[in-house]
């Protein structure tokens, strides 16, 4: 049987995945690595609405940021979401927006939309 603490944690982690602008973000970065601007421009929300949904998941561990200059990159830490997500909505979809944020410009030319 599951210990307290631990059936906390995983209720935490579905409070987490059930809020829809959390889970949006989640789903784009199963597949690679994006920097904010690029989900904010996905996501069609102000920088600081995803910023502070950002700053939730990451203190979940459910997500990492990487700093490369003034551009913040983020990521999936935890492999138990990539894989309910996979479950949950089927694989990600190669190449779904058209950007790639493994290359630096596309971030900056975003950060000036």
């Amino acid at each position: 049987m599951a210990t307290s603490e631990r059936c906390q944690e995983v209720v935490g982690l579905f409070q987490l995945l059930s809020h829809p602008v959390q889970m949006q973000i989640l789903c784009a970065l199963r597949a690679r690595e994006i920097c904010v601007q690029h989900i904010q421009k996905l996501l069609q929300r102000p920088q600081p609405y995803i910023s502070q949904h950002l700053r939730r998941l990451r203190d979940a561990g459910i997500v990492t940021a990487r700093k490369e200059g003034v551009i913040v990159f983020y990521s999936l830490a935890d492999p138990r979401v990539r894989e309910l997500l996979d479950i949950w909505i089927g694989p990600p979809e190669k190449g779904f927006d058209g950007v790639d944020c493994r290359f630096e410009h596309d971030c900056e030319n975003l950060a000036k939309v």
